[in-house]
Formats: structure tokens, sequence, C-alpha cells
């Protein structure tokens, strides 16, 4: 039997129709999702399957590409995953998801990203690189899997930006288990979730 969580991340109470759930507590159903409670799912309500977080959500601008704490530029990234937790499929604005699966290519060796990367989920099989060249058209979205027990390297050149920056960044499949989402938010301009 299916066992689902619904936790309370917003660091205050929410209620929401008849459920008033705590600051860090949560509601747990045994066999079926709680459909009041689906529609409120977001970055104040995290959903759990069989412990496996459902959804990952991550505000970034789509103005500059980079975290903001505007909240007048801010939306949110929705990271869909799988039975297992890798990531399959990224809604932007709330309004369509970028693809219904990801195709996947495995990546062993450093490399620049390619508009042809467009959609792909890049699982990374040893400690690379991965470059976003500017001029790339269309400007690809892409989910990145870190390798296991090591970092991958985003960076970019030509005057590419990620995060709204020039810098590189190194992320980890420890803190990022579904995934890096690295999304276009703009011409050569990329906003990356996770840390």
């Amino acid at each position: 039997m299916d066992v689902y969580n619904y936790e309370n991340v917003s660091g205050e109470i929410l209620t929401i129709g008849v459920y008033t759930i705590p600051i860090g507590g949560e509601i747990v159903s045994n066999g079926y999702e709680i459909v009041e409670l689906e529609g409120a799912v977001g970055p104040k309500l995290r959903k759990s399957k069989n412990g496996v977080q459902q959804f990952d959500y991550v505000q970034y601008n789509k103005n500059t590409g980079g975290i903001s704490s505007s909240l007048s530029k801010v939306e949110f990234l929705r990271i869909r995953r799988d039975e297992s937790g890798v990531a399959q499929a990224l809604q932007v604005d709330g309004v369509e998801w970028v693809t219904a699966a990801f195709p996947t290519s495995d990546e062993g060796t450093s490399r620049s990203i390619t508009a042809a990367d467009d959609g792909y989920l890049l699982r990374c099989t040893a400690e690379i690189t991965l470059t976003w060249p500017a001029g790339l058209s269309p400007n690809p979205t892409v989910i990145v899997l870190p390798p296991g027990d090591g970092a991958v390297t985003l960076a970019c050149s030509g005057g590419a930006t990620l995060n709204g920056d020039t810098g590189a960044i190194d992320r980890y499949r420890a803190v990022n288990q579904a995934g890096v989402a690295i999304v276009a938010a703009g011409s050569d301009a990329y906003g990356v979730s996770g840390t």
C-alpha cells in the first residue's frame, strides 16, 4: 500500500479545507492521495509518496536567470520525480510540463552543451564539466543528474550566465537527489536549481 505524506514547510500554520497543519507538521494517508491537499501541493506543502519527495520547487528570476528575493519577479520551477527520486519532467510558471519524460543521455566526459540537448536528462557517470556557450538557439533547458559520488561543474562561456553570473557552479548528488534543473531564462541566461 502506498503511503502519502503532506508536510507543511511554509513556516506558518496552513489551513486547507478541513485540514489544519502546524508548522513542520504533516498529514499521512495510507493507500490514497488526499484530493483536497493535492491542489495545495507546492512551495508551502511538500508531498512524498513512500518516502520519496514527489516535487521540488525552486525560485528563480526569469528576467536574469538568477535566484531572486524580489517576489514580483520570482517564478517557480516544479520538478517531478519518478518512484526512485530521479527527475522526470519540469514545469515552468505552473503552465505546462517541458516534457512528459526526459530522453536521457549518459555523460562521462566534459563537453559543451548544444541546442540539441534541449529537454534532456543528462546523467553524469563521472565528475565532469558541462559548459553553456553563448548564442545557442533555442536556449536549452535540461536536467543534470550529478554523479553518485561527486560533483558536476556547470560553467558558461562567451557571455552566457548561470544564475546571473559568469562563474562556474558545482552541484553534488548528495544534496540534489532529483537532479539539477538548468532553465533557459532569456537570451544566453540560465537559472540553475539546487545547492
